[in-house]
């Protein structure tokens, strides 16, 4: 997850947990909305929160 999608969106570092990974993501990304004057749909964040929740991972959102 850190080379190919939070280390391109500017994270500087390998985030310790998932849980970790996705807050971060999610910072970067509403930085680049904010950047580029663009929205990303919510649908797979919402997926992905979910699927993380059934594996046992504390994911709020």
């Amino acid at each position: 997850m850190f080379d190919n999608l939070l280390a391109p969106m500017g994270v500087p570092e390998v985030p310790g947990t998932i849980e970790e990974a996705v807050d971060r993501y999610v910072v970067a990304r509403d930085a680049f909305e904010r950047r580029a004057g663009v929205g990303v749909p919510r649908d797979m964040e919402r997926q992905a929160r979910a699927a993380l929740r059934r594996a046992g991972f504390d994911q709020e959102g």
